[in-house]
């Protein structure tokens, strides 16, 4: 059997090469070899590559160094796009967000859907105008506040979009790497990304205004999404609440959010909660209640760290952004293997 050692060598050094450039900004062909251990020679081949497929680029400043200057080279970051797709709740009404954004995840283009864009046309005839505009779009992730179970949106606080097959539409009409989260699941990832996955067990509550609760948890870094994806849906716990009734019949909210986070706790015994709400909704004098209350349940263990946060929309889009930055690392992954 032929040996593709060569080949995985080649692979590693080439993503060496490109995590060099990422972190030290601008290097030298001299300093990639000082700092990596390979020939000026392999080096040169290895530059080469990447400035063929855009990932490096040479750098307009030069290095001096005995009188004689070097080039310098820099990793590109806007070689490869994702575009973001964000459907939320904000102030009280179902919203769109598009953002575009570079290979570190900086924003380079962002815009509010109008609300009478957010039916499928409108959000497709959005990406394709977007896709057009943007050609190194190389990847798409779509939020949603609701679950695809078989392939089809069966939980979604969208009605144009219930029981809509998102993924296959995406994928039919835009032939790019697709990755749908729900809302939830992406802020937590979102918050814990600034965390390195320090904490093993982090867990999200979200109680919007007008529409039921959600949860998502995150184990070492990973979503646990569940067999079908419904890992979270707290609404369907058998408690007191009934949210098929909300808003129009009131719910104890402070109530609830003690009842979940009583079951998150036995459940899961996770290092930290976030609570995505705002102070309308509880307060921090409500949550310090609920944490006696739980102390007195729970008297034998240190609770988890219990937060409230407002910054619900901004951890969603930073998790949005994780996961479409890995589906094109993925992608990448995958037509390297391919190819030997």
């Amino acid at each position: 059997m032929k040996s593709n050692k060569p080949q995985h060598i080649r692979e590693n050094n080439l993503e060496y090469i490109e995590f060099l450039l990422k972190k030290y900004t601008k290097l030298s062909q001299k300093e990639l070899a000082q700092l990596s251990g390979l020939s000026i020679v392999t080096i040169k081949k290895i530059l080469e590559t990447l400035l063929e497929n855009g990932s490096v680029q040479e750098s307009d400043n030069r290095s001096i160094t005995g009188g004689r200057s070097a080039r310098l080279y820099e990793y590109n970051p806007r070689h490869k796009l994702l575009l973001v797709v964000q459907l939320t709740e904000t102030e009280e009404q179902m919203r769109g967000f598009y953002s575009i954004c570079d290979m570190q995840g900086k924003s380079i283009h962002e815009e509010v859907a109008s609300e009478n864009a957010l039916s499928w046309v409108g959000i497709s005839t959005r990406i394709r105008e977007l896709i057009d505009r943007y050609e190194a779009i190389a990847a798409i992730a779509f939020g949603v506040p609701g679950v695809e179970v078989q392939g089809k949106l069966k939980v979604i606080d969208f009605p144009s979009l219930l029981n809509f097959e998102l993924e296959k539409n995406l994928i039919k009409q835009f032939d790019l790497p697709i990755v749908i989260e729900n809302d939830v699941n992406a802020a937590l990832l979102g918050y814990s990304s600034s965390f390195h996955n320090r904490e093993s067990i982090a867990v999200g509550l979200y109680y919007p205004m007008n529409f039921p609760p959600g949860a998502a948890i995150v184990i070492n870094g990973q979503i646990l999404n569940g067999k079908n994806g419904l890992a979270g849906e707290v609404k369907s716990l058998p408690l007191e609440a009934k949210w098929q009734n909300y808003p129009r019949i009131p719910i104890d909210i402070e109530k609830n959010i003690r009842e979940v986070i009583q079951t998150i706790i036995s459940m899961y015994d996770p290092d930290r909660i976030i609570l995505y709400t705002n102070p309308e909704m509880v307060s921090s004098n409500q949550l310090k209640q609920i944490e006696e209350e739980l102390r007195v349940i729970y008297p034998y263990i240190d609770l988890p760290v219990i937060k409230i946060s407002t910054f619900f929309t901004e951890d969603y889009m930073k998790g949005l952004i994780v996961r479409g930055l890995e589906t094109i690392e993925d992608a990448d992954r995958f037509i390297g293997n391919d190819e030997k």
